[in-house]
């Protein structure tokens, strides 16, 4: 009696140690809704304005990933300030990678369902997680399925926090709006509407799996690199939904990459042919991916700042389009950049 007592309370202790253990994996291995994936370089000043915005959010359940891309200001110390007080915030620490490394980085170490990507300027308002997961319920709901891609309003504002125009660029194209609960396939987005699709990073929320399963990351040593993301994402079949309502508000000043793309142009030069071999590498078409390049090769010319040593990135683009079929299509190409650099090689004489 005394032995089979032993074992009948061996067995229960050992019941009661496996339920413990479970519900804390349980606690551990629990995926946040949404990981807020911020990368910082030197934005001390903004810093604890976007952390906070996210903190006193009305829905909690979610982990911000915080990114020191080796700052030389003060920024570390803010952000672990804010770590130590709210155990959601993970903390990585690097020598400066750039953005799109940093955001990369971000993504294998985010849990959450769904992935934002918030710039350290911005911030976001206190019910758009809240108004987020509703609409991701909503959708499961009505269609059987998770949106994999959330677009909405972006508002506005100058560099002390006043709201500005809300204009085309901030809004979605009507032909995303009337998707509501009910997805669209973004691969069958028509050309208009991808080309006034603005791919600012904190206009849309990711959904992880696909993100992960799709392979899909940030090109590195990319200024505008949200565009390639952005469309990869897209015409990779990804079914989205929008929110016609403002969320996010995106700070505009003059150390902003938006607010300086002719110093960044040599990125400009390459997003067509980044953007083209992007898109492919997640299986869209010859077709689409032409559309993508043609969008970007005509941003090249209305963004030209008329500098001359400029033309070395041009004769790059010259090089990646004449490596391709000899058709239509890349040869008007070929002939319109040698016609622009002779204009310019002849402004340059006079």
């Amino acid at each position: 009696m005394y032995f089979l007592l032993k074992v009948v309370s061996f067995l229960v202790i050992s019941i009661i140690c496996s339920i413990i253990t479970v519900l804390g994996l349980n606690t551990y291995l629990k995926h946040p809704t949404f990981s807020i994936i911020i990368s910082n370089y030197n934005y001390e000043k903004y810093l604890p304005a976007t952390i906070q915005s996210i903190l006193d959010s009305t829905y909690t359940d979610f982990e911000i990933i915080l990114i020191n891309d080796g700052s030389t200001d003060s920024s570390l110390d803010v952000i672990n300030y804010y770590a130590q007080k709210d155990k959601r915030i993970k903390v990585i620490n690097q020598k400066n990678q750039g953005l799109s490394a940093a955001r990369n980085n971000g993504i294998k170490m985010a849990r959450g369902r769904y992935l934002w990507f918030v710039d350290a300027d911005d911030w976001i308002d206190r019910v758009a997680l809240e108004k987020m997961n509703t609409s991701i319920q909503n959708t499961k709901a009505n269609a059987g399925i998770l949106p994999d891609i959330i677009s909405f309003y972006v508002q506005p504002v100058n560099d002390l926090g006043e709201k500005q125009h809300l204009n085309g660029y901030h809004l979605l194209p009507p032909e995303i709006e009337t998707y509501q609960n009910h997805p669209y396939d973004g691969s069958k987005l028509s050309y208009y509407t991808l080309s006034v699709f603005p791919a600012t990073s904190g206009k849309q929320i990711y959904r992880r799996d696909y993100i992960v399963d799709k392979n899909i990351i940030f090109p590195i040593g990319l200024y505008f690199e949200d565009e390639c993301f952005f469309m990869s994402v897209l015409l990779s079949g990804a079914k989205g939904i929008a929110m016609p309502t403002k969320l996010y508000y995106k700070r505009e000043h003059t150390r902003s990459i938006t607010a300086n793309r002719n110093k960044h142009y040599d990125s400009t030069v390459r997003l067509p042919m980044v953007a083209y071999q992007w898109v492919k590498k997640v299986g869209v078409s010859e077709d689409k991916a032409r559309w993508i390049f043609q969008w970007h090769f005509e941003g090249v010319f209305s963004k030209w700042t008329n500098q001359y040593k400029h033309i070395v990135y041009l004769k790059k683009l010259l090089s990646f389009i004449e490596k391709q079929p000899t058709d239509e299509f890349w040869i008007k190409k070929a002939k319109k950049i040698k016609k622009f650099i002779a204009q310019q090689k002849k402004r340059k004489s006079k």
